[in-house]
């Protein structure tokens, strides 16, 4: 539109009722509340109109920036919902991570926000269980149901509920996953791949490259290739299911099955995929045989 248009566009207008942002006008109208637009968070005009509110708190959910200094000043007590048991697994993907890891226990914290990335005093915290069949989807529906309830919690209570926080000390912080992450070396034990399957979800499948020829012969070890050749296919692995200790060949062997899925030997151990997507030619890193 920016490009197609002589002037810039000064708004936009949308008929659709089922969006996002037209049920949280809907709902801010429904109890007398301002539903605030910025085009960037410390946009000082908006900054303006949130001291104006004179509002006692302040609750972030999914916030996926770092809020500048004149936003802190200008913001009532900021308190921000993290889908782990701080202080460990700071950071922006903290439930691709604990999935990754193996860990049986996860939790959410709502902690007081500071210049810092998610290091600000703990005021409330839950734990919740991670069964060894949860995915990243399900552990993501599971956190934002108790978060839900920790922010009626932290509502009810204030603000007695938030007169003595408790400093985080130490912990851990991870980045957002990158591309490479969805490929995994199967030198790996099986329960280490099978987790990584899991943590990387639907949405952005566990990948690997094969050579086309092994793959229509039935049995290819998993090879590298550095540039584009056309001659491997992408295989975007599905419905995982580890055999710790089965052993079928050197790790990495890939063996089709007659149900459509494939068996990948790991070290030590078996993953089993019992569905499998060909998407086409592999276009950069390939895990190494």
């Amino acid at each position: 539109m920016r490009r197609g248009l002589p002037r810039p566009v000064r708004a936009y207008i949308s008929d659709r009722t089922d969006g996002l942002w037209h049920q949280i006008q809907k709902l801010a109208l429904g109890v007398g509340a301002i539903a605030l637009w910025p085009q960037k968070m410390n946009d000082p005009r908006m900054l303006d109109q949130v001291k104006a509110l004179g509002a006692d708190l302040a609750i972030v959910a999914g916030l996926d920036r770092i809020l500048g200094h004149r936003s802190l000043e200008a913001f009532p007590p900021l308190f921000n919902i993290h889908p782990s048991l701080l202080p460990e697994y700071r950071g922006p993907s903290p439930e691709f991570w604990q999935i990754d890891a193996g860990i049986t226990e996860g939790g959410v914290t709502v902690h007081m926000i500071e210049a810092g990335i998610d290091t600000g005093p703990v005021v409330l915290q839950r734990r919740l269980s991670i069964e060894p069949w949860l995915d990243v989807e399900g552990l993501k529906e599971r956190v934002v149901e108790v978060g839900i309830g920790l922010m009626h919690e932290l509502l009810d209570g204030f603000p007695n509920i938030a007169a003595t926080p408790t400093p985080q000390v130490g912990g851990s912080y991870q980045t957002n996953p990158r591309a490479e992450d969805q490929l995994v070396r199967f030198e790996q034990r099986a329960e280490a791949v099978f987790n990584r399957a899991r943590a990387v979800g639907l949405s952005s499948p566990l990948l690997v490259y094969v050579p086309l020829r092994a793959w229509h012969n039935g049995e290819a070890s998993l090879q590298c290739s550095l540039v584009p050749d056309g001659e491997h296919l992408t295989l975007e692995l599905y419905e995982p299911v580890p055999y710790p200790n089965t052993t079928l060949g050197n790790p990495g062997l890939l063996t089709r099955t007659m149900t459509g899925g494939v068996v990948i030997s790991c070290s030590p151990g078996v993953v089993e995929f019992r569905r499998v997507k060909v998407t086409g030619a592999a276009e950069s890193h390939l895990p190494a045989s």
